[in-house]
């Protein structure tokens, strides 16, 4: 199956390169679906995703830094919480 998606910006000359921006892209075994926020110049982001065997949802905060996890995986439900240094500040289970 060849990549197929869809991308939204609401981006303008007075207000590039910050704005919103989302994503919607299927390739393969998965989808996904990206929401970005940048207004600060640096880039929050949403991910919901649906790939081999695993969905969820992840959260990074402006320095791409993964900070909340949700992923369902086929033998159950996984949360982490991260730190801005990356370390696991909450896991279940």
């Amino acid at each position: 199956m060849l990549p197929v998606g869809f991308e939204a910006h609401n981006l303008d000359a007075a207000s590039e390169p910050y704005g919103r921006h989302a994503a919607l892209a299927v390739a393969g075994d998965g989808a996904s679906l990206t929401l970005r926020e940048n207004s600060t110049g640096l880039n929050e982001d949403v991910q919901l995703f649906v790939a081999g065997g695993k969905s969820g949802l992840t959260v990074r905060d402006g320095l791409q830094r993964e900070r909340i996890s949700l992923a369902l995986h086929d033998d159950g439900p996984r949360l982490r919480l991260l730190d801005e240094n990356g370390q696991t500040l909450f896991q279940a289970p």
